[in-house]
Parts: C-alpha cells; structure tokens; sequence
C-alpha cells in the first residue's frame, strides 16, 4: 500500500479532500493516518529490545493468501479499446443492480457499464455536455437518472437506453451535492446548507417543492424511513425528520469532531456508517434513530471519501486503497485488510458481496472473503529526510489486518544506516516502531525495504535522503526561507515571522 506522509520541517495541516478534481491526480489528506505516525525523536527509551531483521528485500517464498479478489477493471481515460473516451475521471458511481448497468460521473459526463456479469466489465454509453462534468449522480423512475453541477444544478437525464444518454431538463441551482430518492421524491442537499425536494410525478421535469435550511457544509445523504441521515463536513451528521414528504425538518445534528463526507448502513437498519476524512470509517448506533451516538472509529491509510454497505460487508476507500469490512457484528465492523488501488480510489458503491470502486480513470469490482484472515502493513511514511550530522528516527508500523503480520526482513543498502524494531510479530490491530539510526557525515540517497507477510505487498519501500539536494529538511532544523503572497495580495516572508507560527494551507479551488 502506498505510504502517504513526508517528513518535513513545516507541516500543513489536512483538510478533508473534495473528491471531484480535474486533470490533475488528487492529494490524500496528510492528517489521515493512524495513530502510527512517524516519531522523529531520538529513541530514549532503555528498556526497548530491538531486534535487527536479517538484510534482505526478498519477499517470503511464501505467504498467506489475500482476502481481496479484483474481478475486473476497465480502463477508461485514454483507452484504445474505448476511443470515445478521450477523458473521464470518476467521482461518483451507482448500481442498477436490476438491469445490471452502473453509472458513473465526474470530469467528463456521465458514463453507463454493463455490470451483469462483474468479471467481465464493458461501457455502454456516455454524454458528456454541461462542461463535461457532473458531480454527483442518483437513479430515478422509468430510467430517468439524476446528477448534480455544483455550478449549474440538477440535470435530468434519459437512460433508459443506456447506450444513448440523451438529456431531459435542467434545474438551475447552485451548491448542490449529493441526492437520495423515495418513490416520487428526490431530496438534494447543498454544500450551502440546504435541502431541496423535488416532486417526481413527471420524472423528466423534476419541479422543485421546497428547500429547507439549517444544515452545514453537506455532502451527502442517506434516507431510512421517516429520517434522512446528512453527511456535513461542518456539522457532523445531519438528522433531517422527512415524515412530511414535502416539508423536510432539519431535527438535530451529532458532531464527532469531523466533518462527514459519506453514509451507508447495515442492513437492518441498526448502524450507520461514515467517511469521515482523516478521522477514518465512524461507527453510529441508532438504538435511537433520532440521535446516532458514536461508538467506534476505525482509521486507515488515507483520506475516506466514500463507504457503502450490501449484505453482510461494508467497504470504504480512502484515495489509495480499498478497505472491507466483515459486518457479521455490525456494531462491531472487522476490519479484514485494505488494497492498494490502482489509480485514485474516489468512491465505492456496493451490491450483493461486491464492491465497485470509482478509480478514478477506471472502474473495477472486487471481493472479499471474510474466512481468510491475512495480515496488512501501513508503514507510517514513504519518506525521511535525515540530518547530515546524524539523526535517530523511528517509523511507525501498523497491522491493519486479520492476520498476524511477521516482519522477516530490512534493507538500506548503507552502512552508515542502522535498522531495527521492537516486534518482529504484530497481531491484528497492533503497532510496532521501525529504528533508523544514521551516523552522519556523508550525502544520502538510499531507498529502504521493508519485508513482511503482508499477501498484497511484501516488500514495501522508503525513500531516505541527507545532506545536498535531499529535497528536504530535517525535523529541527531551521526551514529554508522563502516569500508568499497571501490572499490579501501582501508578500510575506518566512524569516520575518521568527517568533510566530506559520501555517501554511494547500488546497485548490474548481
């Protein structure tokens, strides 16, 4: 699995990630990882015993089967077998599991697949107005599907042949994001606040009824008999009461202490699940279904963006990796590993045992098998920039899966680098620490493996740099000085704010 932290002497902190971007590849959230996060202090500890790995990048001759099983993927950008898609990002996807037909959107339309058989993926057809993109996209009566432009509104498309996607109508209305339909209803909320229902009785027109205010930054929604569940990334979770179809009541909200950005739940309607960015997949109990009370968090890798549920799995991604989750407990998701994607894992829908992931230039289906129990490791950085006079830093090491992890080996190439770690065993769910001690003296340019029993990827890599050219520097070490222009228009220099703290915020706007 890909590492997704830099070593750094300034950090930026994270902010949950906008999961519809245009033609350049996505950043995870940099404040996403577990509790394992590189501890760059020099090792005091006395009482540790450290043991050195044997020096090897092999991988084990053998090792633990996966609980992953990729079905198929199907390339889209820039693929020769599908020449009308010179373009196509996907953010956002939904499952016609009756005809069999998947629809996905994002920087380049919308897209239809055939999914009847998900070993064997194929598109069907795709329309690409509007400025070529669609945000988000819900399915509506007599094949009639919806999506949403956050800059324009809501559109209405024809599909019911879903090899000629010809357009309906269109709703001018800003912000609006993710949808959710009952019967003859489509409810939409809006990254203003609001909630907006349309009234469905001509599928092709929808006509809006009302819109509702009081909600945050919302994202997305999840409908469960008289209550919809909003997924806001500045409220939290958003409980709407929607006993009066027309009329929704904003009824309360929990806030977990990060924003939400997705909902799914169990099928009996018991739990709810979120992605909640850096913080991970949160776990509600609806013992009161008024008022979800959080009762587990469990982190990953990345950032998640999106998670869904069928039967007795849930599944999440995180920009990097799909997760699966064994829900036989709901309350109680066990984790059974993460893999690594190919692209950029933007969303994930599920139907039956499989999942359906949204990968950015592609889309593939995968399952998981719950009776294999295979250890995972995330190592907490991919890179580490050490002082050239000599520095100690230590890595962190987690098992995020079903299995016991065995780390069998560790490598540098360098004498001047000393490896170690303080479990050569780790247990489902446990942390371990990787020692990197470098003497100094001399330029650095060294990739460090990391070998274990990890069936996706036993070998893992991590870029180490000192002195001239590193492209870094030195957790304590002064930060090389450099001029701004802030959004006030005014220049400021680094070295002038000595004796201030600096926040530096990267993001990008669409």
């Amino acid at each position: 699995m890909r590492s997704s932290l830099i070593i750094l002497s300034l950090l930026a902190p994270g902010c949950p990630v906008d999961p519809v971007t245009d033609d350049s590849a996505p950043e995870a959230d940099t404040d996403s990882d577990t509790d394992s996060d590189t501890d760059s202090d020099t090792d005091t500890d006395t009482d540790t015993e450290w043991i050195v790995l044997a020096e090897t990048c092999d991988p084990p001759a053998e090792l633990p089967a996966s609980p992953f099983l990729q079905l198929d993927e199907l390339v889209l950008s820039g693929s020769t077998e599908i020449p009308q898609v010179y373009f196509m990002e996907l953010v956002d996807l939904e499952i016609d599991a009756v005809r069999g037909v998947a629809w996905g959107v994002g920087q380049g339309g919308i897209v239809s697949f055939d999914v009847s058989d998900p070993g064997s993926l194929s598109m069907l057809g795709n329309y690409g107005r509007h400025g070529n993109r669609y945000y988000r996209v819900e399915l509506g009566p007599d094949g009639v599907v919806y999506t949403t432009h956050r800059d324009q509104g809501l559109y209405a498309l024809d599909g019911a042949d879903p090899t000629a996607i010809q357009g309906l109508s269109f709703h001018s209305q800003r912000d609006l994001a993710g949808m959710a339909r009952d019967g003859d209803r489509l409810y939409a909320v809006g990254h203003d606040g609001s909630l907006t229902t349309f009234d469905l009785g001509d599928p092709q027109q929808p006509a809006e009824l009302a819109r509702t205010e009081g909600l945050g930054n919302a994202w997305d929604l999840l409908l469960a008999g008289d209550l919809a569940y909003v997924a806001d990334n500045s409220l939290g979770i958003g409980v709407v009461d929607i006993s009066d179809r027309d009329a929704p009541v904003v009824i309360g909200s929990v806030d977990p202490g990060r924003g939400m950005l997705d909902l799914a739940m169990d099928a009996a309607g018991t739990t709810l699940y979120a992605a909640g960015g850096g913080a991970g997949v949160l776990v509600f109990s609806l013992e009161d279904p008024a008022t979800p009370v959080l009762i587990d968090t469990i982190e990953l890798e990345g950032s998640v963006l999106a998670v869904a549920s069928a039967g007795d799995r849930l599944w999440a991604v995180d920009q990097l990796n799909l997760a699966g989750f064994d829900l036989s407990d709901p309350r109680a998701p066990r984790l059974l590993g993460t893999v690594e994607t190919d692209q950029w894992a933007m969303h994930v829908a599920a139907a039956e045992d499989r999942a359906y992931v949204a990968d950015w230039g592609q889309l593939s289906t995968w399952q998981a098998d719950a009776a294999v129990s295979s250890p995972d490791l995330l190592v907490s950085t991919g890179t580490v920039v050490l002082d050239q006079d000599g520095e100690t830093v230590v890595l962190g090491l987690t098992n995020l899966g079903a299995g016991t992890l065995d780390l069998v080996g560790a490598s540098a190439g360098s004498e001047a680098l000393q490896l170690s770690v303080d479990s050569a065993s780790l247990a489902p769910g446990e942390q371990g620490q990787l020692r990197i001690e470098f003497a100094g003296g001399e330029d650095l340019s060294a990739e460090l493996c990391i070998v274990s029993t990890d069936p996706d990827e036993p070998v893992q890599q991590v870029k180490i740099y000192s002195g001239e050219g590193s492209g870094g520097t030195s957790i304590g070490s002064p930060a090389p000085d450099f001029v701004l222009t802030g959004i006030d228009g005014e220049s400021y220099q680094l070295s002038q704010q000595l004796g201030y703290p600096v926040v530096l915020v990267y993001f990008a706007t669409w």
